[in-house]
Protein backbone atom coordinates (compact mmCIF):
# COMPACT_ATOMS: atom_id res chain seq x y z
CA UNK A 1 0.00 0.00 0.00
CA UNK A 2 0.83 3.67 -0.08
CA UNK A 3 2.76 4.48 3.14
CA UNK A 4 1.79 8.17 2.96
CA UNK A 5 -1.90 7.29 2.68
CA UNK A 6 -1.52 4.80 5.52
CA UNK A 7 -0.21 7.62 7.73
CA UNK A 8 -3.21 9.82 6.95
CA UNK A 9 -5.58 6.90 7.60
CA UNK A 10 -3.87 6.16 10.94
CA UNK A 11 -4.23 9.82 11.98
CA UNK A 12 -7.93 9.83 11.02
CA UNK A 13 -8.61 6.57 12.89
CA UNK A 14 -6.77 7.69 16.02
CA UNK A 15 -8.39 11.10 16.09
CA UNK A 16 -11.87 9.61 15.67
CA UNK A 17 -11.15 7.29 18.61
CA UNK A 18 -9.95 10.24 20.70
CA UNK A 19 -13.09 12.24 19.87
CA UNK A 20 -15.47 9.39 20.67
CA UNK A 21 -13.75 8.76 24.02
CA UNK A 22 -13.84 12.49 24.83
CA UNK A 23 -17.57 12.66 24.03
CA UNK A 24 -18.09 10.83 27.34
CA UNK A 25 -16.11 13.51 29.19
CA UNK A 26 -17.82 16.73 28.07
CA UNK A 27 -18.94 17.77 31.57
CA UNK A 28 -15.49 17.24 33.18
CA UNK A 29 -13.91 19.12 30.25
CA UNK A 30 -16.30 22.03 30.73
CA UNK A 31 -15.69 22.00 34.49
CA UNK A 32 -11.94 22.12 33.81
CA UNK A 33 -12.43 25.32 31.80
CA UNK A 34 -12.67 24.02 28.23
CA UNK A 35 -14.56 26.58 26.13
CA UNK A 36 -18.12 25.54 25.21
CA UNK A 37 -18.70 26.18 21.50
CA UNK A 38 -21.47 23.67 20.80
CA UNK A 39 -23.99 24.23 18.01
CA UNK A 40 -26.40 26.18 20.23
CA UNK A 41 -23.56 28.61 20.98
CA UNK A 42 -22.64 28.86 17.29
CA UNK A 43 -26.28 29.58 16.39
CA UNK A 44 -26.31 32.43 18.94
CA UNK A 45 -23.02 33.76 17.53
CA UNK A 46 -24.48 33.75 14.01
CA UNK A 47 -27.50 35.73 15.28
CA UNK A 48 -25.19 38.49 16.54
CA UNK A 49 -22.47 38.12 13.89
CA UNK A 50 -20.96 41.45 12.88
CA UNK A 51 -18.96 42.21 9.78
CA UNK A 52 -16.30 44.05 11.76
CA UNK A 53 -13.20 45.88 10.53
CA UNK A 54 -11.01 42.78 9.94
CA UNK A 55 -13.79 40.98 8.03
CA UNK A 56 -14.43 44.08 5.94
CA UNK A 57 -10.70 44.22 5.21
CA UNK A 58 -10.67 40.55 4.21
CA UNK A 59 -13.73 40.62 1.92
CA UNK A 60 -14.92 42.62 -1.04
CA UNK A 61 -18.16 44.62 -0.67
CA UNK A 62 -19.93 41.96 -2.78
CA UNK A 63 -18.61 39.14 -0.56
CA UNK A 64 -19.76 41.02 2.55
CA UNK A 65 -23.28 41.25 1.10
CA UNK A 66 -23.27 37.53 0.22
CA UNK A 67 -22.15 36.62 3.74
CA UNK A 68 -24.95 38.70 5.29
CA UNK A 69 -27.46 36.92 3.04
CA UNK A 70 -26.13 33.51 4.13
CA UNK A 71 -26.28 34.10 7.90
CA UNK A 72 -29.95 33.04 8.36
CA UNK A 73 -29.32 29.89 6.31
CA UNK A 74 -26.21 29.09 8.37
CA UNK A 75 -28.30 29.45 11.52
CA UNK A 76 -30.87 27.00 10.11
CA UNK A 77 -28.04 24.61 9.24
CA UNK A 78 -26.98 24.64 12.92
CA UNK A 79 -30.45 23.41 13.83
CA UNK A 80 -30.35 20.71 11.15
CA UNK A 81 -26.94 19.47 12.34
CA UNK A 82 -28.06 19.61 15.98
CA UNK A 83 -30.93 17.23 15.10
CA UNK A 84 -28.48 14.53 13.95
CA UNK A 85 -27.44 12.39 16.97
CA UNK A 86 -23.66 12.89 16.80
CA UNK A 87 -22.43 14.02 20.23
CA UNK A 88 -20.40 17.13 20.97
CA UNK A 89 -16.84 16.39 22.02
CA UNK A 90 -13.35 17.80 22.32
CA UNK A 91 -12.40 19.61 19.11
CA UNK A 92 -8.78 20.49 18.33
CA UNK A 93 -9.59 23.71 16.50
CA UNK A 94 -6.53 23.67 14.23
CA UNK A 95 -6.13 20.08 13.07
CA UNK A 96 -3.63 20.09 10.23
CA UNK A 97 -0.66 17.88 9.28
CA UNK A 98 1.73 20.34 10.97
CA UNK A 99 0.08 19.53 14.30
CA UNK A 100 0.38 15.73 14.02
CA UNK A 101 3.56 13.81 14.81
CA UNK A 102 3.77 10.17 13.72
CA UNK A 103 6.39 7.66 14.92
CA UNK A 104 5.54 4.25 13.50
CA UNK A 105 2.11 3.46 14.87
CA UNK A 106 2.31 6.13 17.60
CA UNK A 107 0.73 9.54 17.05
CA UNK A 108 0.75 12.78 18.95
CA UNK A 109 -1.72 15.58 18.28
CA UNK A 110 -0.35 18.85 19.61
CA UNK A 111 -0.97 22.63 19.71
CA UNK A 112 -4.39 22.52 21.38
CA UNK A 113 -4.53 26.32 21.76
CA UNK A 114 -7.92 26.52 20.00
CA UNK A 115 -9.43 23.43 21.65
CA UNK A 116 -13.07 23.58 22.71
CA UNK A 117 -16.25 21.51 23.03
CA UNK A 118 -17.99 21.53 19.66
CA UNK A 119 -19.19 19.31 16.82
CA UNK A 120 -16.51 16.68 16.06
CA UNK A 121 -16.78 16.97 12.28
CA UNK A 122 -15.55 20.60 12.38
CA UNK A 123 -11.98 19.31 12.70
CA UNK A 124 -12.04 16.73 9.92
CA UNK A 125 -13.22 18.61 6.83
CA UNK A 126 -10.04 20.74 6.55
CA UNK A 127 -7.84 17.79 7.59
CA UNK A 128 -9.29 15.57 4.86
CA UNK A 129 -8.92 18.40 2.33
CA UNK A 130 -5.22 18.59 3.25
CA UNK A 131 -4.90 14.81 2.85
CA UNK A 132 -6.56 14.89 -0.57
CA UNK A 133 -4.21 17.65 -1.69
CA UNK A 134 -1.14 15.77 -0.41
CA UNK A 135 -2.15 12.41 -1.89
CA UNK A 136 -3.46 13.82 -5.18
CA UNK A 137 -5.52 10.70 -5.83
CA UNK A 138 -8.96 10.65 -7.46
CA UNK A 139 -11.74 9.88 -5.00
CA UNK A 140 -9.52 9.90 -1.92
CA UNK A 141 -11.47 12.71 -0.24
CA UNK A 142 -14.75 10.75 -0.16
CA UNK A 143 -12.92 7.56 0.85
CA UNK A 144 -11.17 9.23 3.80
CA UNK A 145 -14.40 10.96 4.82
CA UNK A 146 -16.26 7.64 4.88
CA UNK A 147 -13.38 5.98 6.75
CA UNK A 148 -13.70 8.64 9.44
CA UNK A 149 -17.51 8.46 9.47
CA UNK A 150 -17.40 4.67 9.90
CA UNK A 151 -16.22 5.27 13.48
CA UNK A 152 -19.48 7.14 14.16
CA UNK A 153 -21.82 4.41 12.88
CA UNK A 154 -22.98 3.55 16.44
CA UNK A 155 -24.67 6.98 16.43
CA UNK A 156 -26.33 7.09 12.98
CA UNK A 157 -26.40 5.33 9.57
CA UNK A 158 -23.75 6.30 7.01
CA UNK A 159 -26.16 8.33 4.84
CA UNK A 160 -27.14 10.43 7.87
CA UNK A 161 -23.50 10.87 8.86
CA UNK A 162 -22.64 11.98 5.32
CA UNK A 163 -25.43 14.57 5.52
CA UNK A 164 -24.03 15.73 8.87
CA UNK A 165 -20.54 16.06 7.39
CA UNK A 166 -21.97 18.11 4.51
CA UNK A 167 -23.60 20.49 7.01
CA UNK A 168 -20.53 20.59 9.24
CA UNK A 169 -18.16 21.66 6.46
CA UNK A 170 -19.40 25.27 6.04
CA UNK A 171 -20.35 25.52 9.72
CA UNK A 172 -16.85 24.42 10.71
CA UNK A 173 -15.36 27.10 8.46
CA UNK A 174 -17.61 29.70 10.12
CA UNK A 175 -16.53 28.37 13.53
CA UNK A 176 -12.93 29.11 12.46
CA UNK A 177 -13.87 32.57 11.17
CA UNK A 178 -15.41 33.43 14.56
CA UNK A 179 -12.30 32.07 16.35
CA UNK A 180 -10.04 34.29 14.26
CA UNK A 181 -12.39 37.25 14.65
CA UNK A 182 -12.09 36.97 18.45
CA UNK A 183 -8.30 36.55 18.28
CA UNK A 184 -7.91 39.65 16.11
CA UNK A 185 -9.93 41.70 18.59
CA UNK A 186 -7.33 40.94 21.29
CA UNK A 187 -4.02 40.63 19.45
CA UNK A 188 -0.82 42.66 19.62
CA UNK A 189 -0.33 44.93 16.58
CA UNK A 190 2.82 43.04 15.51
CA UNK A 191 0.82 39.83 14.99
CA UNK A 192 -2.17 41.49 13.33
CA UNK A 193 -1.23 41.09 9.65
CA UNK A 194 -0.36 37.40 9.95
CA UNK A 195 -3.59 36.67 11.79
CA UNK A 196 -5.59 38.73 9.30
CA UNK A 197 -4.23 36.38 6.62
CA UNK A 198 -5.59 33.43 8.66
CA UNK A 199 -8.99 35.11 8.86
CA UNK A 200 -8.96 35.71 5.10
CA UNK A 201 -8.08 32.03 4.53
CA UNK A 202 -11.00 30.76 6.63
CA UNK A 203 -13.42 33.22 5.04
CA UNK A 204 -12.46 31.86 1.63
CA UNK A 205 -12.92 28.30 2.94
CA UNK A 206 -16.38 29.34 4.11
CA UNK A 207 -17.30 30.75 0.70
CA UNK A 208 -15.99 27.63 -1.07
CA UNK A 209 -17.90 25.36 1.33
CA UNK A 210 -21.11 27.34 0.86
CA UNK A 211 -20.72 27.16 -2.91
CA UNK A 212 -20.23 23.39 -2.73
CA UNK A 213 -23.20 23.04 -0.36
CA UNK A 214 -25.44 24.88 -2.81
CA UNK A 215 -24.42 22.68 -5.74
CA UNK A 216 -24.54 19.29 -3.95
Amino acid sequence: GNPERAAWELAIDCFAGLQIAASQQVEPLRAAGCLDRQLTVLADQIATFALDGPIQAALTTEEQARLREWLPQLQAMCGALQAIPVPSTLVHGDLNPGNVAIDGEHLRFYDWTDACIAHPFFDLAPFIDAAAEALNTTGVQAELRDRYLAHWLPFAPIEVLQAAFRLATPLGALHQVISNQHILANVEPLSYEALLADLRYFLQRLFAALAAYQTD
